[in-house]
């Protein structure tokens, strides 16, 4: 789920666009897009901790708290639960030597597909326009690859 907020703010990004640029021109698409980010800067602000990191810093209390806020019933956790270690553990087998190649491998392949698809939606539009599309229909390009990268991560989810 994590992955289709980059593409899903790609096709909120060009779709403001198309209906803002030709009225207010780039001025309104600035103050649009900066409108956005201290909405996601207070969003940020706001959001609580989860209650595994809660757990694992020994906050216990705050951690039930919250589980409860957001499942809505009474959520009691575990006595073994505090001070958990799983991340330590977890980060030691990653990085085992018998584990090395895969770890190595995969961070590798995720940083090239990164950087391909962060590439294409951020030149998409320059790039079409360059060549003789219009803006409109550039930005619809850029929604449609952006639409296409949400539906590909959910896919790969599922």
């Amino acid at each position: 789920m994590l992955s289709i907020g980059t593409p899903a703010g790609g096709m909120i990004g060009a779709t403001l666009v198309v209906v803002i640029l030709p009225v207010h021109c780039w001025q309104g698409s600035f103050l649009a897009c900066g409108a956005f980010t201290l909405l996601a800067a207070v969003m940020l602000f706001l959001s609580k901790e989860s209650p595994a990191y809660l757990v694992a810093k020994g906050r216990r209390v705050e951690a039930e708290r919250t589980a409860a806020h957001g499942l809505g019933v009474a959520v009691r956790l575990r006595p073994e639960d505090e001070g958990s270690t799983t991340v330590d553990g977890a980060r030691e087998r990653i990085l085992s030597p018998s584990n090395r190649f895969l770890s190595l491998g995969s961070g590798l392949a995720f940083f090239a597909a990164s950087v391909i698809s962060y590439t294409f939606a951020a030149w998409t539009t320059v790039l079409l326009t360059s060549v003789g599309f219009s803006l409109p229909e550039a930005l619809t390009a850029s929604f449609a690859f952006n639409l296409a990268a949400v539906g590909v991560a959910l896919a790969t989810g599922i």
